[in-house]
C-alpha cells in the first residue's frame, strides 16, 4: 500500500507541518522512492562542469526560507566563498533552491533538493536562477560536502551518499532499469579536474577501502552545524487533503515537445484518479494557463537546478504537494493538511524522448504523490493487509510504461485515505493488533546510562556507558484500547544495555517512528519467517525508513510477540560475533517491548538472536532516530 506508513502511506503525524512531505518527480522511465518522488539520471562530472555557470568552494554561513515570485517556498543558502573555479570572483554566493517552509507556515517539499548545513565546507556547482542570483545545478548532483578521515585526508561526498535516499531514485540512463550508486571523490584529484576539466579522465575515486562511515564532515571552527527545523525533512510524515481531495488542475499553456504536447496524457491521469469508484477523489481539468494553485507545467525550461530542454542525464522535473500549515484527524490519525499541488516536467528536446504511455504513467504517479501516497514497494503500512500486490502498483518506485492504469494497491491506498476503508483482497488477514502498533513513547529510556533523550533537532551525544541495569519493560495489553503496564521481566541473562556507540561524539537525528522489520508479514529480508530458537538473522537497515548509509547507530523500539517459549532477544551490530546482554526478555504468548540504542555495522546492518529453548518468535523493530 502506498500511504500511511513512514514511506508508503504516510507516517505518524508529529512532524506533519514542520516536516512536510513532497514528491519530486525527476521523470524518467522510473519512479523515485519514498514519500516524495525524485528521479535523477547519472551525469558525468565533465557534463556537470559544462552546464554550470559558477563553481566555488566555501563554507555554508546561512540557510533561510524565502518566497519566489510565483508564491512558492524556496530555501536560500549563502556560501562564504574561499575559492572560485568558474565565474567571476565573489565573497558570497547566494543559492535559491525550490522547496522549503516559509515563516507563515506555507510549505513545499522537493526530494532531491540539496541539504545545506551551516558551518560545513562545500564545493558547489550553480546555474542562474530565473529571478537572478543562482541555484544549485541539477539539484543534489551540484553539491559536494568535504569530509575527512582520521588522518586528515579529504574527500567529497554528495547527499546521495550521506543522506537517506528515500524519496530519491538515482538511475544510470534513460531507458535503463539499473540503479546507479554515487561514489566518493578524492578531494585533491577533483581539484585537478576542476582546473582542467577537458583533460583525460582523472583518478577522482579514492580506494575502495575508504568508506563514508569512517569519515566526518569538515566544518569551520566554532560552527554548530545547524540545520533549521523548517529545512529538515522527514520522509515519513502523513499528508492528505482535508476536502476529500477535490482540486482543479491547471495545465500549462506551453506544450511539451512530446507529440500532442502532453495534454492528453495529463488529462487521462487526472481522470484516472477521479474515476476511482470507492473514494471521494475529485481531480478535474481546470484548463490551460500560466500558473495556478494546482499547476502542472508540462514544459518547464528552468526547473530544480536545470536549464533548457532535456533528453538525457540530470534532472527531468520536480513537484509535489504544498500547504499553509495545520493538521487534521482522519480515522484516528493526524495528518498535515495538503492545500495545493505543483508538478513541473522539464521540456524535452524532441517528441521521442519519452513514449506516451510512460509520460502518462509519470503524471499519474506524480498526482498520486500529491494525494499523499508514497511508494508501494518501499516501507510498509500497518493498514495494508493485502500483501503481495505492491510491485503491480502505479505507485511503485520504478515506473512502467503502463499509461494511467491503477493497481489494487493504489486502490487500497485511495480507499483508506479518501474512501470507504475497505480493501481489494478477498480474504485479508486481520489488521495488526494494537499491541504491535501502539509501541511505547519513542524516547531513549532510563535503561541506557549516558544517552540523551531524543529531541526534534540535531543534538550531540556522548558514548553510552555499559552499566548493567534491570530492564523495566512495557507490556502492551492486547485489547481494543492499548494500555501499558510496567512490570519487571524475569531475566535469563543480564538485561538490556545498549551496544556501545563509537567513542567520538555523534549527532542524533529524530525520525518519525517507522516499522522497519516485522516478521509476521511479507516474505523477504524484513518480514517472514519468524526467528527460530537459537538462530541469528541479519537485517540490512541502511536506506530504509530514513536511515542514511552514514548512520552509526539507531534508536529503536524492539517488540517480541507470538513466542512459543520464554526466552530473550539480542539485537546488535551485524559485525559483532556475539554480545553478552539481552535487548528484551519475554514469556511465551505475551507481547513485550523495549527501547534500545543499537550500533550498526559498516554496511548499516543489525543482527537479531533468538534465545529460547525451542520454537519461534516474531520480532518487530520500529526506528525513531539515528546517530551519525
Amino acid at each position: 500500500m502506498t500511504h500511511l506508513s513512514p514511506t508508503r502511506w504516510g507516517a505518524t503525524a508529529a512532524a506533519a507541518v514542520r516536516r512536510p512531505f513532497l514528491l519530486t518527480l525527476l521523470l524518467a522511465l522510473y519512479w523515485a522512492p519514498g514519500a516524495g518522488a525524485t528521479t535523477i539520471f547519472t551525469l558525468p562530472d565533465g557534463d556537470l562542469h559544462a552546464r554550470s555557470r559558477v563553481i566555488v568552494e566555501g563554507t555554508v554561513v546561512s540557510v533561510a526560507p524565502r518566497e519566489n515570485r510565483d508564491g512558492f517556498p524556496e530555501t536560500e543558502t549563502t556560501i562564504a566563498v574561499t575559492r572560485t573555479f568558474r565565474g567571476a570572483p565573489r565573497a558570497r554566493l547566494r543559492l535559491r533552491d525550490l522547496g522549503g517552509r516559509l515563516v507563515d507556515g506555507r510549505w513545499l517539499k522537493i526530494w532531491g533538493r540539496p541539504d545545506y548545513v551551516v558551518g560545513r565546507r562545500v564545493i558547489v556547482f550553480a546555474v542562474p536562477h530565473p529571478e537572478g542570483e543562482f541555484q544549485t545545478a541539477e539539484l543534489t548532483l551540484g553539491k559536494f560536502e568535504i569530509w575527512k578521515d582520521s588522518a586528515g585526508r579529504r574527500f567529497l561526498a554528495r547527499d546521495l551518499i550521506t543522506r537517506p535516499s528515500e524519496g530519491l531514485q538515482y538511475l544510470r540512463t534513460v531507458g535503463s532499469k539499473e540503479p546507479a550508486a554515487d561514489r566518493l571523490r578524492d578531494y585533491a584529484a577533483f581539484l585537478r579536474f576542476l582546473a582542467s576539466p577537458g583533460a583525460a579522465a582523472l583518478p577522482t575515486a579514492p580506494p575502495a577501502t575508504i568508506r563514508i562511515q569512517d569519515l566526518r564532515p569538515e566544518t569551520d571552527a566554532g560552527s554548530h552545524a545547524l540545520r533549521p527545523a523548517w529545512a529538515e525533512w522527514s520522509g515519513s510524515a502523513r499528508y492528505r487533503w482535508n476536502n476529500g481531495a477535490t482540486a482543479s488542475w491547471t495545465l500549462s499553456s506551453t506544450p511539451n515537445a512530446i507529440t500532442g504536447g502532453g495534454y492528453g496524457e495529463a488529462q487521462a491521469a487526472i481522470a484516472e484518479w477521479t474515476s476511482h469508484p470507492f473514494s471521494t477523489i475529485n481531480f478535474v481539468d481546470g484548463g490551460l494557463g500560466s500558473s495556478g494553485t494546482n499547476f502542472i507545467n508540462l514544459a518547464s525550461t528552468s526547473t530544480c537546478g536545470a536549464s533548457g530542454p532535456f533528453c538525457g542525464g540530470g534532472v527531468a522535473g520536480c513537484g509535489g504537494p504544498g500547504g499553509i500549515g495545520g493538521t487534521h484527524t482522519w480515522r484516528g490519525e493526524t495528518y498535515g493538511t495538503i492545500g495545493s499541488g505543483h508538478i513541473s516536467v522539464r521540456q524535452l528536446t524532441g517528441p521521442t524522448c519519452l513514449p506516451s504511455p510512460t509520460f502518462a504513467a509519470i503524471v499519474t504517479h506524480e498526482l498520486g504523490h500529491t494525494l499523499g501516497y508514497g511508494h508501494s514497494d518501499q516501507g510498509a503500512s500497518t493498514h495494508d493487509v493485502c500483501i503481495g500486490d505492491e510491485s503491480a502498483a502505479q505507485m511503485r518506485s520504478t515506473v512502467q510504461s503502463r499509461g494511467t492504469s491503477l493497481g489494487t494497491d493504489d486502490s487500497d491506498a485511495a480507499r483508506w485515505v479518501y474512501g470507504d476503508g475497505q480493501v481489494s483482497c478477498a480474504s485479508a488477514s486481520p489488521t495488526p493488533t494494537a499491541t504491535t502498533t501502539r509501541t511505547p513513547t519513542p524516547t531513549v529510556t532510563r535503561t541506557f546510562t549516558g544517552t540523551a533523550t531524543p529531541t526534534r533537532t540535531s543534538t550531540r551525544t556522548s558514548t553510552p556507558t555499559s552499566t548493567e541495569t534491570p530492564t523495566r519493560t512495557l507490556t502492551p495489553t492486547p485489547s481494543a484500547t492499548p494500555t501499558s503496564t510496567p512490570s519487571f521481566t524475569p531475566s535469563r541473562t543480564t538485561t538490556a544495555t545498549p551496544t556501545a556507540l563509537p567513542a567520538a561524539a555523534l549527532d542524533f537525528h529524530t525520525l518519525t517512528p517507522c516499522r522497519i522489520v516485522d516478521t509476521r508479514i511479507a516474505d523477504g529480508a524484513f518480514g517472514q519467517p519468524p526467528l527460530a530458537a537459537g538462530a541469528t538473522r541479519t537485517f540490512p537497515l541502511a536506506n530504509r525508513c530514513g536511515i542514511p548509509p552514514a548512520a552509526r547507530a539507531i534508536a529503536v523500539n524492539v517488540t517480541v510477540t507470538g513466542a512459543s517459549q520464554p526466552g530473550f532477544l539480542r539485537v546488535y551490530a551485524a559485525d559483532e560475533s556475539s554480545v553478552s546482554t539481552s535487548t528484551i526478555n519475554y514469556r511465551a504468548g505475551l507481547t513485550r517491548s523495549n527501547n534500545a540504542v543499537i550500533r550498526l555495522d559498516n554496511s548499516g546492518a543489525v543482527a537479531a538472536y533468538c534465545g529460547q529453548g525451542g520454537g519461534t518468535a516474531h520480532v518487530l523493530l520500529d526506528v525513531f532516530g539515528y546517530f551519525d
